[in-house]
């Protein structure tokens, strides 16, 4: 059974202590679960602020998915967690604008075919 999941921590990302960055399952078909990203690039330093934690998150996002061939089209689920006061400041609205469009899903996704409901 283990030697059709893979545990992987990308050298784009920062090693988390205790699991790993990506599981990949292969067959029947190949499913692959990322853990959550915070706003801490691969050096290990956090962002400044919010806005610059949400950017280094979702660019650590792109990071996890290029590191098995994916892209944001093939994700079928993300969630997002901000405040309310970040996500209506006014200086927030092109990263919350990207956050939105981040977490769209494919519709139909390439990979599986299902479409988006």
């Amino acid at each position: 059974m283990l030697e059709n999941i893979r545990f992987s921590n990308p050298d784009t990302l920062a090693k988390p202590p205790g699991y790993s960055n990506v599981v990949e399952v292969i067959g029947p078909g190949r499913t692959v679960y990322f853990a959550g990203q915070f706003g801490i690039d691969k050096s290990g330093k956090m962002g400044a602020n919010a806005r610059e934690q949400m950017e280094i998150a979702f660019e650590n996002v792109k990071a996890a998915l290029a590191s098995v061939g994916a892209g944001q089209h093939h994700n079928r689920r993300a969630t997002a967690s901000a405040s309310r006061r970040f996500i209506r400041g006014r200086s927030n609205r092109d990263i919350t604008a990207k956050m939105t469009s981040a977490l769209s899903l494919c519709s139909p996704c390439p990979a599986s075919g299902v479409k988006r409901t």
